[in-house]
């Protein structure tokens, strides 16, 4: 597969979609992935103020001022992930492909903050595979894993036509959620010095547009 920086259509802010999403749908993108939230400490990837952000001195979390730092991520799953088995707590987890290039270079900034850059549990650079969503061919950007373990998460929601307020907002099942679906993600973020890597901690997982089912 060829990379998209070689492209000679495709500059860093093209947006990378399925041809099934909407204009609509893409101009709600186009806005998501270069939201800003200083008061709430909400940011998408390219707009992470990386040189004002810290650690947690007890629980690693990235910190924007003294407000936990919380991230959101625009794209196409790949995968949509749900294991219960007996007698273990239950585990919840979604990748999402990046829409743009700038986004790609976004992640690779915040994973350079890893202990030990290289050694990312979540983050990762793949080769497609069949559950890649179909975008313009021979290119793929960088997946962004992100997980929640130990308790049940209910944070999904119906944001087809807007996304509202978490408490007021419609929730939709986890397991309705399918590889291909459009999304707008929100997740925190950690950093395990043991392990030396970063991890994205899932917060709310936003449908905006359903892949046509196969």
């Amino acid at each position: 597969m060829s990379d998209p920086e070689d492209h000679p259509l495709i500059d860093d802010f093209t947006l990378l979609t399925a041809p099934w999403v909407t204009p609509r749908q893409r101009r709600r993108c186009e806005r998501f992935l270069t939201a800003s939230s200083e008061p709430d400490a909400t940011f998408a990837l390219r707009t992470l103020p990386i040189q004002s952000v810290h650690w947690h001195p007890d629980t690693s979390s990235m910190l924007f001022d003294t407000t936990v730092v919380t991230v959101t991520f625009t794209g196409h799953l790949i995968h949509a992930r749900y294991n219960s088995e007996l007698g273990s707590p239950p585990t919840y987890s979604v990748a999402v492909e990046c829409m743009t290039t700038a986004d790609h270079h976004a992640l690779a900034t915040i994973a350079s903050l890893s202990p030990e850059p290289g050694k990312l549990l979540s983050v990762y650079f793949l080769p497609p595979t069949n559950t890649t969503p179909d975008l313009i061919p021979d290119h793929f950007l960088s997946t962004i894993s992100m997980a929640i373990i130990h308790k049940p998460f209910v944070n999904v929601f119906d944001a087809t036509h807007r996304i509202r307020p978490l408490r007021v907002s419609l929730p939709i099942s986890f397991l309705t959620l399918t590889a291909r679906d459009l999304v707008n993600v929100q997740a925190t973020v950690t950093k395990d010095f043991k392990q030396g890597s970063l991890h994205f901690n899932l917060v709310a997982i936003h449908l905006l547009q359903r892949a046509p089912r196969q």
